[in-house]
C-alpha cells in the first residue's frame, strides 16, 4: 500500500493566499488525489489537463503545483526504494505532468541522489532481478540521467560476491542462478552503452558456457555494448579469437578479431571495423587445413558475393568445432527461435496506454536474459532519429481531443481519439499550398485504389517513396511527419512514426560498419517513414565515396525486401537531389515523386511569427506587423539559397524577446501587457544592432 503523496508535501504548499484570502490549494490536492487513486497504466495526460482546466488560480499556480508534486514524487520514490512498480508509476506521472526536460536536466544533483539510493538497495544484496534491472532503466529514462554518471554507483554497490564470481571463475564453480545475475548486470551495462569490466565479463561467460557445453547443457546468454545500437540487448553465447578475410586473387586481407556468436548471426569485431554475417546468408561452407602452416581454417561464401571468406588461427579446437557447428546452422543449445532472429522484437514499452486495468505483473517485467529483446531505446534518445525536430518552426504538436462521430472515425482509422488529425494539421500549416495539394492528391489516389481493391478490382501499386526539395526551414520535416501520420491513417503503415537522419547517422568510419549502422536505422523506421536529410551527401559528385555507396546499397536492398513495411523520403536542395537520384539507376527507379517546397513569402513569415507568439502567450504591438513584413521583404530581396525561412522567423522571435526583456526590465512597474507585448522599437533596436555589427 503506497503512502499518500500528500505526506511528502509541506503543509505550506497545501494552501494559497494570506490571512483573510487563505484557501485550500485545490488544484494541488486534486493532483495528489488523482495520483493516489490510479495505477501506473491509468495515469493519463488528458486527465491532468482536465484537472488543470478546473483550476481558477491561473497558469502560474498550475505549473508551480506540478513542480511541487514532481519533487514530492522523487521523495516518495526514494522512500519506497525506487523499485519497479514505484518507477513505473513515477514515470507515468512524469509524462502526464509534461515536466519540461530542461528543468529535469537542471535537477541532476537531486536525481543522482535518488539513483544512488536506488542502486544501493537493488545491487548491494547481490539479488539483482529482472524487475531491478527494469527499475534502473526507467530511472535513467525518466530522470534524464546519463548512464555514465550512474556507473560509479553500480561499481560501488555491486556486492563483493559479483567480483568474486567474475574474477575467480577459473578456480570455482558458480551456481547458474548467480551466473544469470551477472548476465543481468552485463545487460544493464550494455543497455547503457558502457564497456565497464568488458574483458572480465567476456572471460567469465566464456568459461561458464564452455563448462555448460561440455556437459551438454543449455548455454547462458551474456550481453555487452559493441558500439552498434542494433546489437544492444541481443544475447551473445560464445566468442572466438581468430582472424578472417576475403579471399582475392591478390591474396587475403586478414583482420585479427574477436568473433561474437549471437543466436542467428555472427559479428567479427576487430580494432578497426566490424563485419556481420547472417546464418541464412551463408553458403558453400567448407573446412580444411592449411598444409603450409598446418592451421585449420573455415571457408564460406555470402549470398550475392563471388569471393569466399576464410576464418583462420582459431584459438582452440573447441572453439573451432563450436564455430563450424554454428556456421552449419545447428542451433546453439538453449536458444529460442526469437534468439535466432536478426530483426529485433518490439521494445518493452512502459508508456501508459488507456484506462485499462493494470497488466499482470509478470507481463510488465523485462524478458529474462535467455530471451531478452532490446530496451536500449527506452534508456534515452541517443540515437538515431531526431524525431520531432521540425524544420519549419511551426508548432503542430498539440493534440486536441475528439468526441462522438470524430472519435469513432479516428479509432476506425487506427488513430487514438486524442491523437491530432494529420490532415487537419497539414491544412493548418502556413503557406505551401502546392505541397498540400500534392499530398492530398496522393492521399485520394491511395483511397481510390483501396476502394477498387475492396471491390475485387485491379488496383494500381502507388509509389510512396518521395523526394522533397527546397531550402532549409520550408517545412520538409514537418510535412514528412504529417505524411507518415496520413499513411498510418490510411492503413498503409502500422505505426506511422518518423525517423529523421542524415549522413552521419548512416555512415560509419570503416567499411562493414556502415551496413550495420544503416540496417539499424532502417529497423527503427519499420512501419513508419525514414527521412534522410541532405541525402545527396551519400553520393558526392566530385569523389568516389564507398562508404556512402554502401549505405545506399543497403537502403535499396531493404526498400525492395521490405517494400510494404516502410517509406523513404530523401530531402535537400533541388539541383543536388536531382543529381543524387540520377547517380544510381536503383534510386531513379524507386523515387519518381518530387515535391518542391518553395521559400515563404513575407506575409507567410509574418503569420509564422504571429503563431509562435500566440503559442508562447505573446502579442504583436501596434505597427509591428507592418514593420515585420517590411523587414522580411528586405531580407528576402537579398537572400541566397541558404536563407532559413521559418527558422529565420523563429530566431528573429527569440532576438525580439531579448530586446523586449531588456526594455521591460528597465520599467519601474511593468503591466501584464508590457511583459507580453513585442513592440516596433524591439525590432528597430535589433536592426540598429545588426547595422552596427
Amino acid at each position: 500500500m503506497y503512502n499518500s503523496i500528500l505526506n511528502y508535501i509541506h503543509d505550506s504548499y497545501k494552501q494559497l493566499g494570506f490571512l483573510f484570502t487563505k484557501r485550500d490549494n485545490q488544484h494541488l490536492l486534486d493532483l495528489c488525489a488523482y495520483f493516489d487513486e490510479r495505477e501506473f497504466d491509468q495515469l493519463q495526460a488528458e486527465d491532468v489537463a482536465n484537472i488543470d482546466a478546473n483550476c481558477t488560480e491561473g497558469e502560474k499556480t498550475i505549473n508551480n503545483n506540478k513542480r511541487i508534486l514532481w519533487n514530492a514524487l522523487k521523495d516518495w520514490a526514494q522512500q519506497e526504494g525506487a523499485i519497479l512498480p514505484t518507477m513505473q508509476k513515477m514515470g507515468a506521472m512524469f509524462t502526464a505532468l509534461a515536466i519540461p526536460k530542461s528543468e529535469e536536466v537542471a535537477a541532476k544533483p537531486r536525481n543522482l541522489e535518488l539513483a544512488r539510493a536506488q542502486t544501493q538497495l537493488l545491487l548491494e544484496d547481490a539479488e539483482f532481478s529482472d524487475d531491478d534491472l527494469n527499475a534502473i532503466i526507467l530511472t535513467i529514462k525518466h530522470l534524464l540521467l546519463p548512464p555514465s554518471d550512474l556507473l560509479p554507483f553500480w561499481e560501488e554497490f555491486a556486492h563483493l560476491q559479483y567480483r568474486d564470481w567474475i574474477n575467480n571463475i577459473d578456480h570455482q564453480e558458480v551456481e547458474l542462478e548467480n551466473v544469470v545475475k551477472v548476465s543481468r548486470y552485463g545487460l544493464l551495462l550494455s543497455l547503457s552503452n558502457l564497456n565497464s569490466q568488458k574483458l572480465q565479463l567476456e572471460h567469465f561467460h566464456k568459461v561458464v558456457n564452455q563448462r555448460q557445453h561440455r556437459k551438454g547443457e543449455d548455454l547462458i546468454p551474456f550481453y555487452q555494448w559493441m558500439g552498434f545500437k542494433s546489437f544492444t540487448g541481443r544475447p551473445i553465447y560464445w566468442w572466438v579469437d581468430c582472424k578472417y578475410g576475403k579471399v582475392k586473387s591478390s591474396g587475403i586481407d586478414w583482420n585479427h578479431c574477436r568473433a561474437f556468436l549471437f543466436g542467428g548471426f555472427i559479428v567479427f569485431k576487430s580494432y578497426y571495423n566490424a563485419f556481420m554475417v547472417q546464418l541464412d546468408e551463408i553458403k558453400d561452407l567448407t573446412n580444411g587445413i592449411d598444409a603450409i602452416n598446418d592451421i585449420r581454417y573455415i571457408s564460406f561464401k555470402v549470398k550475392g558475393e563471388r569471393q569466399p571468406y576464410r576464418i583462420s588461427e582459431i584459438a582452440s579446437k573447441e572453439d573451432y568445432d563450436f564455430l563450424y557447428s554454428f556456421l552449419s546452422k545447428i542451433p546453439i543449445q538453449g536458444t529460442s527461435e526469437e534468439d535466432r532472429m536478426v530483426l529485433l522484437p518490439e521494445d518493452l514499452d512502459d508508456t501508459p496506454t488507456s484506462n485499462n486495468p493494470a497488466p499482470d505483473p509478470a507481463s510488465a517485467r523485462p524478458p529474462k536474459p535467455a530471451n531478452s529483446g532490446s530496451d536500449s531505446d527506452d534508456i534515452s534518445d541517443r540515437n538515431s532519429g531526431r524525431n520531432g525536430n521540425h524544420d519549419n518552426g511551426q508548432d503542430n504538436s498539440g493534440a486536441t481531443s475528439k468526441s462522438g462521430k470524430n472519435a469513432k472515425s479516428a479509432k476506425t482509422n487506427g488513430r487514438n481519439a486524442n491523437e491530432p488529425d494529420p490532415f487537419a494539421e497539414l491544412e493548418a500549416l502556413v503557406g505551401i499550398a502546392e505541397v498540400k495539394e500534392q499530398i492530398k492528391s496522393l492521399s485520394n489516389l491511395i483511397k481510390v485504389q483501396q476502394m477498387r481493391k475492396a471491390k475485387g478490382m485491379q488496383a494500381v501499386q502507388v509509389s510512396l517513396h518521395s523526394v522533397f526539395t527546397g531550402a532549409p526551414g520550408t517545412g520538409k520535416t514537418t510535412v514528412a511527419r504529417l505524411y507518415a501520420g496520413i499513411l498510418k491513417e490510411l492503413g498503409i503503415l502500422k505505426k506511422g512514426h518518423l525517423v529523421e537522419v542524415d549522413r552521419t547517422e548512416l555512415v560509419a568510419g570503416y567499411l562493414g560498419q556502415t551496413a550495420m549502422k544503416t540496417e539499424g536505422i532502417i529497423n527503427k523506421a519499420m512501419d513508419g517513414v525514414l527521412f534522410i536529410d541532405e541525402a545527396y551527401s551519400l553520393a558526392p559528385q566530385d569523389s568516389s565515396d564507398s562508404y556512402g555507396d554502401e549505405a545506399v546499397n543497403v537502403l535499396l536492398k531493404r526498400m525492395e525486401d521490405d517494400r510494404n513495411r516502410f517509406v523513404v523520403i530523401v530531402a535537400g536542395y533541388a539541383e543536388e537531389m536531382h543529381q543524387f537520384i540520377d547517380s544510381n539507376p536503383g534510386l531513379s527507379s524507386r523515387f519518381s515523386r518530387y515535391i518542391e517546397f518553395p521559400n515563404y513569402g513575407s506575409m507567410d513569415l509574418v503569420e509564422i511569427i504571429t503563431k509562435i507568439c500566440e503559442k508562447n502567450e505573446y502579442q504583436l504591438g501596434d505597427g509591428l506587423t507592418d514593420a515585420l513584413q517590411a523587414h522580411f521583404q528586405e531580407q528576402l530581396a537579398s537572400a541566397d539559397r541558404k536563407f532559413g525561412n521559418a527558422r529565420y522567423a523563429r530566431n528573429l522571435f527569440e532576438k525580439l524577446l531579448e530586446h523586449q526583456s531588456n526594455r521591460v526590465a528597465a520599467m519601474d512597474n511593468p503591466s501584464e501587457k508590457d511583459i507580453s507585448t513585442l513592440q516596433v522599437e524591439d525590432l528597430q533596436r535589433l536592426s540598429d544592432k545588426t547595422t552596427k555589427d
